[in-house]
């Protein structure tokens, strides 16, 4: 009887020792209401100066165009909810062309495909089951770019901007516009590297959908060994 009162009580003095933080998972970080109007503003305002400054630049490149839209787009996908980050793609599109002057020249597909961009990176980030958040957000950076920028936009250049509109330039075969947009892999791939190192700064800012640590983890590690 004396062995079991004193194991009860050894267990009962470890729970109320033991934080509560180191038996539950990380709680997922939710922006109010007026934090994602916000952030959702702000980032389209971003895409929309970013895609401006492109148009002006390289106008004259029809089918490849440097730019650094994506940075906005992924951040969007990362810190809101899907819809948000959807209203982030496609505002900055539509938006962009009707500050350029070129609002009859909208391509409702390509739309779509700015809208899916952020959106399935925003999804990726929420729904994967994977602890890492920087592993799922370029997860949702790769999905995108497959789904949206080669296939989808290519597709939009394609049907809506070759064949509907009758734009020389786009009426090609489909497999020869996508291999021509293959350089956008690599802008993408930059504005996935530009991300990665502002990871720290959004988690200080508390942005992320859940707490970002990657390294604090292993030297808190040690410096435990070391002291014990």
């Amino acid at each position: 009887m004396r062995k079991n009162f004193h194991e009860g009580a050894k267990v009962s003095q470890q729970e109320i020792a033991t934080p509560a933080s180191c038996n539950t998972l990380p709680r997922k970080r939710r922006l109010r209401y007026t934090q994602k109007i916000t952030y959702t503003a702000t980032l389209t305002a971003v895409a929309l100066v970013i895609k401006a400054t492109v148009q002006a630049i390289f106008a004259s490149l029809p089918l490849i165009r440097p730019t650094l839209t994506y940075i906005p787009w992924i951040i969007a996908g990362i810190i809101l909810d899907p819809v948000c980050a959807a209203i982030v793609g496609f505002a900055s599109d539509s938006l962009g062309m009707l500050i350029i002057g070129a609002a009859a020249s909208i391509n409702p597909i390509m739309a779509l495909s700015c809208a899916l961009f952020p959106c399935i990176v925003s999804l990726c980030v929420r729904f994967l089951p994977i602890k890492h958040l920087p592993i799922k957000a370029l997860i949702g950076t790769a999905m995108s770019a497959l789904v949206c920028t080669m296939f989808l936009s290519t597709f939009g250049l394609y049907i809506y901007t070759g064949i509907f509109m009758g734009v020389v330039d786009y009426q090609k075969p489909f497999f020869v516009l996508m291999a021509a947009r293959l350089p956008q892999l690599l802008f993408i791939a930059i504005c996935t590297v530009a991300v990665g190192a502002l990871l720290p700064v959004m988690n200080k800012l508390n942005l992320l959908p859940e707490p970002y640590e990657a390294k604090k983890k292993k030297s808190d590690g040690k410096a435990e060994d070391k002291i014990e």
